[in-house]
């Protein structure tokens, strides 16, 4: 599945797999939009997840809170003597500071844990985005210590630490939705450690759930330009500039070259694609060539544009690795 398929079921409401790395925390995480959650998202992730569910928050709602992270908070408190500021920890031991800060509960909740209480303090933060006064609703609708942590995301997201945290953020803002989002580790009760990345791959194929790779998350938010051209024809000139620029590592092109009378299609592919072979070549820089066609009706390039589109990012990404390692 694509980021596409991804940011349209955050969309829609619906679950998305996120992974963060191998040699970090190497687990996965079930996650939802907070703006869609409901009692039966929170029994899902309780049930079929297993671990701590909470709800990270972007940085800038954050700072509108006046929340800070809890190792901070207790790091500064004069209500802890020096020997038990000892017990907090700044740097987890995967190397990144942990993102926790308060856990709260609305106030219309009761013991704040069932699946409907946490689904309300769940849904209710992520309205905080929509208003005018965000931390007067915060202070007069919540109640501290509660049953929902919260998880602040880092400024820079992505570019600042890569977390779980920062991942379901980033994807709630390519969604364009609002920057809250519920996660939970997936858990294995059969080795009571984290889910395997290969069971939880089956998982997500079986459950019609797309799996985002944090390593191909990276790769998107590392995407400097996107550049549309009228035609095929046109995209060596801007595949030219593009790659003479220090900052661009490699090109990605989409596209598809159209059936007509003549067989104009098939000179143009063959032309576009010898040029941008040569322009690869010459800055020594990779580009992958995601483009279908020629003989292909409008139909049939349609029904291409996400498999070829697949191919071309993994093509961009692979050659990349290679060229790093031989060089």
């Amino acid at each position: 599945m694509t980021f596409d398929t991804a940011i349209a079921s955050l969309k829609q409401g619906e679950f998305v797999m996120i992974y963060d790395s191998d040699g970090r925390e190497s687990e996965v995480d079930l996650m939802v939009a907070a703006e869609f959650c409901t009692p039966e998202h929170v029994a899902r992730m309780r049930q079929h997840a297993g671990g701590l569910l909470c709800l990270a928050i972007s940085n800038d709602l954050a700072k509108k809170l006046d929340l800070e992270y809890m190792h901070n908070i207790l790091a500064n408190s004069e209500d802890l003597d020096s020997d038990s500021k000892n017990m907090v920890m700044g740097t987890a031991p995967y190397g990144d500071h942990p993102t926790f800060s308060i856990s709260v509960n609305h106030k219309r909740t009761y013991t704040g844990i069932t699946d409907t209480d946490r689904a309300l303090t769940i849904k209710e933060m992520a309205n905080l985005c929509n208003s005018d006064n965000p931390k007067k609703q915060f202070t007069s609708s919540f109640k501290t210590p509660g049953h929902v942590p919260l998880l602040l995301a880092s400024d820079g997201l992505l570019s600042s630490r890569k977390g779980h945290t920062e991942m379901s953020i980033y994807l709630t803002k390519l969604a364009k939705l609002q920057p809250v989002s519920a996660i939970c580790e997936m858990m294995d009760a059969e080795t009571y450690a984290a889910l395997s990345v290969e069971k939880a791959k089956k998982y997500a194929k079986e459950n019609a759930i797309p799996f985002i790779d944090g390593k191909k998350l990276y790769e998107l938010m590392n995407v400097k330009y996107e550049c549309k051209v009228p035609g095929v024809f046109d995209m060596p000139l801007i595949i030219d500039t593009l790659l003479q620029k220090k900052e661009i590592d490699a090109v990605v092109t989409l596209g598809a070259i159209i059936r007509g009378q003549t067989k104009h299609d098939e000179i143009i592919a063959d032309v576009v694609a010898t040029r941008i072979s040569k322009l690869s070549i010459k800055y020594q820089k990779p580009v992958s060539l995601g483009i279908s066609g020629p003989g292909m009706s409008e139909r049939q390039a349609f029904a291409r544009i996400r498999p070829v589109s697949e191919r071309a990012v993994e093509a961009i990404l692979k050659v990349s690795e290679e060229l790093k390692r031989i060089k």
